[in-house]
Parts: C-alpha cells; structure tokens; sequence
C-alpha cells in the first residue's frame, strides 16, 4: 500500500513538497476518529507530519490526485465532510459524488 500511495501523491509530500523522508498520514487522526480509507491517507515528509501531531491538516492541500488524472481539485476540509455524508447517503463513493456534483454544476451553467 505504501508504494500505491507515494505514487498517487507522485512521491512527494503533499505540505511541502520534499521528496526525502515520506510517511503516510492519516488526514484526520484515528485518535480523532479517523479512519484507513483512501481519502483520509496522505503523503507527508518526516518534518511536516511531526509538526502537524494529533492534528487534522489544514495546510493547502485538501484535494486528491490519482496518478495519471490531468486535473486536480482542491476542496476546503468542511465543503469534503459534506461530499463525504452526501456520498454516504446517496452509497457512492467521494470520488463519484464529486465527478457527479461537477457534471450538475457544469450541466446547470451552461
């Protein structure tokens, strides 16, 4: 797993952007009732997750991109718990939720 997730954070740490001493992150700490999913792991260097500790990160990066994907989104950490109930309620995953919010706002500028 270690090896899928340098990779889809193009091994690189999401805070900064060092490539030297790369840990997996929990974005919002099992302590805090966090859990394993793919949306709560990140790629933080060594200096920036022990400076982040027990705390969610609320640095400038929210979004996530997979490898391979010529866009990424960003998402404020409130407006992504809303994506994520709304997800649950509707029993599709964040991804397909966002792609799906995307496509009705884009439906309804046009």
């Amino acid at each position: 797993m270690r090896d899928y997730y340098l990779k889809k954070f193009n091994n690189k740490c999401v805070n900064c952007g060092s490539a030297e001493y790369l840990e997996l992150d929990h974005i919002k700490p099992i302590s805090l009732g966090g859990d394993n999913s793919e949306e709560n792991i990140q790629v933080l260097c060594r200096l920036c997750n022990r400076s982040k500790g027990g705390k969610k990160y609320r640095g400038g990066y929210t979004g996530y991109k997979v490898p391979g994907d010529p866009y990424q989104i960003r998402i404020d950490q409130d407006l992504l718990d809303k994506v994520k109930k709304s997800a649950k309620d509707r029993e599709r995953s964040v991804n397909a939720e966002i792609r799906y919010l995307i496509k009705k706002a884009l439906e309804n500028s046009l």
